[in-house]
């Protein structure tokens, strides 16, 4: 009886088997294709003047060698693992390297990503661009699931810690000024072909095109090379 038991137990199994190889082929077959970032390379399509603008919110000397402009979505975690990396390497190395940030297209997994660009720019026309950049990204959670009303009251909270007027803040942020500025970087961002956050172009005093960092790892790598800066 074992005999005659054991062909059909390995027809079985055979058939589970290939059942479940078919079911893994079928399942790779409908992912999508993987995103293949480009490595970090001269980009002459690209040219200082327009990005680096007399209007642009920067921090570090104007006459630094190194000028780095950075794309972010204030809602992106790879951009806050950006910035701070970038910020902590600016501390260590004084005046070797100047920041541009620009607002970068916002993907559709960051809902309040517009509503926290808006209030950076409201903070802006306060002084305050750079301390509610870092304050945004720092209460990256508080923005997480949460519906528009409590995501604003957040961005309201926050400007009041900073000691913004907080009638003017809620007035900015949704004022047409404030929208118009946010709407220009993105513009710039389509132009430039900054389609991911976080991008960054590198512009160093003696070449004309920048370099293109179109991912995280690309800028750890190369901001952790003293020699590049």
């Amino acid at each position: 009886m074992t005999l005659a038991r054991e062909p059909r137990i390995l027809g079985v199994s055979f058939f589970v088997v290939a059942a479940a190889i078919g079911a893994g082929l079928l399942f790779a077959s409908r992912q999508p294709p993987p995103v293949l970032l480009p490595d970090p390379a001269p980009d002459p399509s690209v040219h200082r003047d327009d990005l680096i603008t007399p209007d642009a919110h920067t921090l570090g000397p104007a006459d630094a060698p190194t000028q780095l402009v950075a794309f972010v979505d204030l809602q992106c975690s790879l951009c806050r693992m950006g910035s701070e990396e970038i910020r902590q390497r600016m501390r260590a190395r004084p005046g070797r390297l100047r920041l541009v940030a620009h607002h970068a297209q916002f993907s559709v997994t960051h809902p309040h990503a517009p509503l926290m660009a808006a209030a950076a720019e409201a903070a802006a026309l306060q002084g305050a661009y750079w301390p509610m950049h870092d304050a945004l990204m720092r209460s990256q959670k508080r923005f997480e699931a949460v519906p528009a009303p409590a995501a604003r009251q957040e961005a309201v909270r926050i400007a009041t810690r900073l000691k913004l007027d907080r009638s003017r803040f809620e007035r900015d942020l949704g004022s047409a000024r404030v929208q118009a500025r946010v709407q220009a970087d993105l513009a710039l961002a389509r132009k430039v072909g900054a389609t991911l956050a976080p991008t960054y172009f590198v512009f160093r005093a003696e070449e004309a095109p920048p370099i293109r960092l179109s991912h995280i790892h690309h800028l750890q790598k190369w901001i952790r090379d003293p020699a590049n800066w």
